[in-house]
């Protein structure tokens, strides 16, 4: 069964800071060259940050697998902002071309977000 990847779904996959600053890059059309590699599943891309940063985010059989060439991605364990941004240029380029990403992603994207609420759930205990 496919899924049609929505902009929730890739809010979902990311902190609120990451998400909101990679939607305000996404916004300003920072994102260029968005390119999809059938053969390997992969979406190329480049985001003008500070600097120009390369992102692939590819669709294999554990869900999303996300590289980002700054240094910030290493540090938050692989999530950035500009992974963000090109996540919401490919919501848009999927569901402009009905392109649909497998289910499996969709559930994966769910105990991320369950994940992520339990993380702030615990944070506001404290």
């Amino acid at each position: 069964m496919n899924y049609t990847l929505t902009v929730l779904d890739v809010k979902d996959m990311f902190t609120s800071s990451n998400f909101r600053k990679g939607n305000s890059y996404y916004s300003q059309g920072k994102v260029s060259g968005l390119t999809f590699d059938p053969v390997h599943e992969t979406w190329y891309a480049t985001v003008r940050g500070s600097k120009r940063y390369q992102v692939e985010i590819r669709e294999d059989e554990s869900g999303f697998a996300f590289e980002c060439s700054c240094p910030a991605f290493d540090m938050y364990d692989g999530e950035c902002k500009h992974v963000a941004a090109v996540m919401l240029k490919v919501q848009e380029t999927t569901t402009d071309k009905r392109v649909q990403v497998s289910s499996k992603n969709v559930s994966i994207m769910q105990t991320r977000q369950e994940a992520l609420k339990r993380q702030k759930e615990e944070a506001a205990r404290l």
